[in-house]
């Protein structure tokens, strides 16, 4: 899928927003700048949270909306063993009652779930400022 401006990204995170339930995994892809954040931005938007920042130097932020859906925005982009992965505790959000982005995933793909939803961000600077390339791979929850 090819997005071209801001509000497109914001449209692709709305739909996905539309179909995602409780338990949901998203793993996100791509250079720094590609609109991971964005994204995650964007979909908790749609669920009423405004307040979204990157948790590069947290790992881990949790965002609430007024009816308890709790949103886990996860980021693996300074990890470096399976062992500081193990640390952080990523597995404790991955079978709750929350949603989870994982921006940086593929740095914790041994511990990540089959059922996750993997989402590249591929930049085309050549092309315009804001230009994507946006790839979903889902897999079924058993």
């Amino acid at each position: 899928m090819n997005i071209y401006n801001p509000e497109e990204m914001q449209n692709f995170a709305i739909k996905v927003a539309n179909k995602s339930k409780r338990g949901d995994i998203f793993c996100l892809e791509g250079e720094l700048s590609s609109g991971k954040t964005f994204f995650v931005k964007s979909f908790a938007n749609f669920f009423g949270i405004k307040k979204i920042s990157s948790p590069t130097f947290s790992f881990i932020n949790i965002y609430r909306n007024k009816k308890g859906l709790e949103i886990y925005h996860m980021d693996a982009y300074r990890i470096k063993s399976h062992n500081e992965a193990n640390d952080v505790g990523f597995e404790d959000y991955f079978f709750s009652n929350g949603i989870c982005f994982i921006e940086w995933a593929s740095k914790i793909k041994y511990i990540i779930p089959d059922f996750a939803t993997w989402i590249y961000f591929e930049k085309k600077l050549n092309f315009n400022e804001f230009f994507r390339r946006v790839k979903i791979i889902t897999k079924n929850k058993s």
